[in-house]
């Protein structure tokens, strides 16, 4: 599906990632151009490529403490590593790369499992960037798989999770090769007051934040407000780049550089009022 194809009532074939992308897009917030691999797809594959039903057996003796979850992760993804992607599957994806006609794309996993409130699996699946059109296809695979990593079998054991309700949809977006980017939350994430929003940027992916390895910027706005509450001037020592000819992002040392402003004042109030549109 497009990513003008689905909405926030779809969660359970396009996971949460993917159906507040559809939102967003219907909001008219400028999101990059995508689509999305459903949850159909992944139980397409299971079905075809788990004839005998061990996956289950082998959650089950997760779900019994009978066997660990890193031991029963081994043994599925090890299993399921070889097994094709059917047929009507990898034409559809190819069709979709096709469509989409961009150089380069990220391969996000969207859990369908997740329900956006007491439950969401930000950062237990993968997610791949920088991805050649030839090469989509098994990284939706590599996401399909990751469902299974260790860390996502004890996270859907301690939630109670059976081995029907595990599934993942993949978002799949054009690449942007930003000089800046970052995260905004249209609620503050730690202080909980709906009316106030922090922006975190960086120099280079995002990624960079996500992982933890670099400290961003950071501006607090109030909603509808033409004013900075507060900021805070990250050092960032180093940042996560594209290069055209490189086959992955790769870090770069920024020196004195990194201690510049990310954004300017209005670069960030005009990113605010996209939060407040959210």
């Amino acid at each position: 599906l497009r990513l003008d194809e689905i909405d926030g009532s779809m969660v359970a074939i396009g996971g949460g990632k993917g159906a507040s992308l559809g939102e967003m897009v219907r909001s008219g917030i400028p999101v990059p151009p995508g689509f999305i691999v459903t949850r159909p797809a992944f139980d397409a594959f299971m079905a075809a490529a788990d004839t005998e039903g061990r996956v289950a057996g082998w959650l089950a003796k997760v779900a019994s403490g009978a066997t660990s979850a890193a031991e029963a992760s081994k043994g599925i993804v090890a299993y399921l590593a070889e097994k094709p992607i059917p047929g009507d599957v990898a034409a559809a994806i190819a069709a979709g790369v096709e469509q989409l006609a961009v150089a380069r794309v990220s391969v996000r996993s969207s859990a369908t499992c997740e329900d956006g409130t007491a439950n969401a699996w930000a950062g237990q699946l993968d997610t791949y960037l920088d991805v050649k059109p030839d090469d989509v296809a098994e990284r939706v695979k590599a996401c399909w798989l990751s469902i299974y990593d260790a860390r996502a079998l004890a996270y859907g054991a301690a939630h109670g999770y059976g081995s029907d309700e595990l599934g993942v949809a993949v978002v799949v977006q054009e690449m942007v090769a930003s000089e800046v980017s970052g995260i905004g939350f249209s609620v503050h994430p730690v202080t909980q007051e709906p009316d106030l929003r922090l922006i975190e940027a960086c120099f280079g992916l995002g990624e960079a934040i996500v992982s933890g390895r670099i400290c961003p910027d950071q501006f607090v706005v109030r909603r509808g407000a033409r004013e900075i509450v507060e900021s805070t001037r990250g050092n960032q020592r180093e940042g996560l780049f594209l290069e055209p000819e490189q086959p992955e992002p790769e870090w770069r040392p920024l020196g004195e550089r990194g201690a510049a402003a990310k954004l300017v004042d209005e670069q960030v109030l005009e990113y605010a009022r996209l939060l407040d549109q959210i």
